[in-house]
């Protein structure tokens, strides 16, 4: 029997109707369901405004790279632009490929054509600098011409006539050996090689013939002039260093594969084999360092430098070097199409065209893209024939560059 006193103590359950204690839990279900909807409601919200928020910067950044190019002026020249326009006293000099080949000057201001002289043949790959108030070019049937810088007047030319000895009989391989490569002009003298492996010395007042020298193979870049000395790099693996005023050889250097290309600076001589990438010291010839180029993309053109690095650029990446240490700075491989032209390198960036009708600006510290312009988006009034896709060489002055497009030269003014 339960005292008075434990009835006191004891701890009643209170117990409530079944209808009652179901709609409670209901209600419990139904508060919890809505929080739950709220948590959704939210990340879903957050997801969207992240989304757009992602959106918004990817078609920022879209925009940026993919801004329209702010173009200074044009030319109409009624031909294709093959080769690298070349600057100097405010004007720009450049040929043309089609059936009316020629060479202009252009006010670079403005673009206004100042003059235009025709040539024999077309004038592709290769313009030279300005001297003695002349401008010297190369045409593809094996003329050296320099003509007034003024007027376009013809001053002078070397042509097959004065190295006749020289080429071959066949007139399937005579077409080949005629051409010319990139030339130098140091101290009045213009260096040039030739398709027939001649390097000529040439007066550059008068067009004389100061000496030639046999290398016995192609010459494919300019020579280098530096503390009176010739080098050249040749396709039989030797780079020749000769006297720049007599032609005599002083040295020469061998190696694995043909040269494509060399560069001097200071004591260091830096050489693009079509295997390698080497960094060797040109008084002692003791190597600083060596790249297995093979497998960097199969690079097979001119190297180019600026205060810092070396750069190599394939038909489908770019890749920089440091040049102290020989290690990979960075790689880009942004290109549209394939890419057949050599690069700018200059004020911080890296300029280069594509044969899809691309111009790509590129960080020179990091590789990054800065630009990319679709001359086709930008200007879809140009007739396109073939070849006119291709952008060859373009040059960076004072923040501007120049280039040429399907019969058009361009001055586009470079992004801040």
């Amino acid at each position: 029997m339960t005292t008075p006193d434990e009835k006191d103590n004891q701890s009643y359950q209170i117990s409530l109707p079944l209808d009652e204690s179901q709609h409670l839990q209901k209600l419990r279900e139904t508060e919890k369901q809505k929080r739950l909807l709220v948590i959704l409601v939210s990340i879903v919200g957050f997801l969207v405004v992240a989304c757009l928020i992602g959106i918004g910067i990817a078609a920022a950044q879209w925009s940026r790279l993919n801004a329209h190019p702010q173009v200074l002026w044009r030319h109409k020249v009624g031909g294709t632009i093959a080769s690298a326009p070349f600057i100097s006293n405010g004007v720009v000099y450049f040929g043309t490929l089609g059936d009316s080949p020629a060479f202009f000057a252009v006010d670079r201001a403005t673009g206004q054509e100042l003059w235009r002289t025709p040539t024999s043949d077309l004038v592709f790959d290769w313009v030279s600098t300005v001297a003695n108030g002349m401008v010297f070019l190369t045409t593809d049937d094996g003329y050296f011409l320099a003509l007034d810088a003024d007027t376009g007047k013809e001053q002078w030319q070397f042509g097959p006539e004065q190295r006749q000895e020289n080429l071959p009989d066949d007139p399937e391989c005579l077409w080949c050996a005629l051409k010319f490569r990139p030339p130098t002009i140091a101290n009045g003298i213009i260096y040039v090689a030739s398709h027939d492996d001649y390097i000529y010395a040439l007066d550059a007042s008068s067009g004389t013939e100061k000496w030639r020298f046999d290398t016995g193979s192609l010459v494919w870049g300019a020579p280098i002039i530096e503390d009176g000395l010739l080098y050249a790099g040749c396709n039989n693996g030797r780079i020749y260093i000769l006297d720049a005023k007599t032609g005599i050889e002083q040295q020469q250097f061998n190696f694995l594969g043909d040269i494509n290309s060399i560069k001097v600076e200071g004591n260091m001589l830096y050489i693009a084999t079509e295997l390698d990438l080497i960094a060797k010291n040109r008084h002692t010839g003791v190597e600083q360092w060596h790249k297995i180029t093979s497998i960097m993309d199969g690079f097979s053109r001119q190297l180019h430098m600026d205060d810092e690095r070396l750069y190599l650029l394939s038909m489908s990446r770019m890749t920089a070097i440091d040049k102290s240490t020989g290690s990979f700075d960075w790689k880009s491989n942004k290109f549209h199409g394939s890419v057949f032209s050599e690069p700018a390198i200059a004020e911080g960036v890296v300029v280069v065209g594509d044969a899809d009708s691309y111009l790509y600006v590129l960080d020179a510290g990091t590789g990054k893209l800065i630009r990319r312009y679709n001359m086709v988006l930008h200007d879809p009034t140009s007739k396109m024939s073939y070849g006119a896709e291709f952008i060859f060489d373009p040059i960076v002055v004072d923040n501007v560059v120049y280039f040429g497009w399907y019969d058009y030269l361009y001055a586009m003014q470079m992004p801040e």
